[in-house]
């Protein structure tokens, strides 16, 4: 998926900026539509079931935007994150831990209750306490799954 690079988009600018001032917290698709935000690192597992729910539900397997709260030397403020977020427009945002929980919650002053579906400022949100810890059990597993899979299709024309 590359359209959204397309200098007549009028969301392109935005995006690159935040790519630019944001850099060190930011990894995976220039796009943005689905972003995961995370307090530190998501471990290789939790990274991957995002990815894999990302593919699943037909944003690609290079669709995510990962925001890292805690970079490397550098941690994001709550009105930061929520320049990030409106800059990028995704479609959906998944917090991955309690920490992003909390500042995405500041940030869109609105309260982001985990593991319940959520509608927010015009974008589905999930939320977690630690999906880390999820997923070092097959019944955590099913949990996370199942809250992953109500984000909603990427929209085909």
């Amino acid at each position: 998926m590359t359209f959204m690079n397309d200098a007549s988009n009028i969301y392109a600018h935005d995006r690159s900026r935040v790519w630019d001032d944001f850099q060190a917290s930011l990894s995976g698709s220039r796009e943005g539509l689905f972003v995961a935000v995370c307090t530190t690192s998501t471990s290789d597992e939790a990274r991957n079931a995002i990815v894999k729910s990302a593919q699943a539900l037909g944003y690609g397997a290079d669709g995510v935007t990962f925001v890292t709260i805690d970079a490397t030397g550098t941690r994001l403020t709550a009105p930061q994150l929520i320049d990030i977020v409106e800059s990028m427009d995704p479609l959906c945002v998944v917090a991955a831990d309690a920490g992003s929980t909390l500042l995405f919650a500041e940030a869109a002053q609105k309260l982001v209750e985990p593991n319940e579906p959520i509608r927010l400022n015009g974008r589905e949100v999930r939320a977690f306490d630690d999906l880390n810890e999820l997923m070092n059990t097959p019944a955590g597993k099913q949990k996370a799954w199942a809250l992953l899979k109500t984000l909603p299709h990427f929209p085909r024309s």
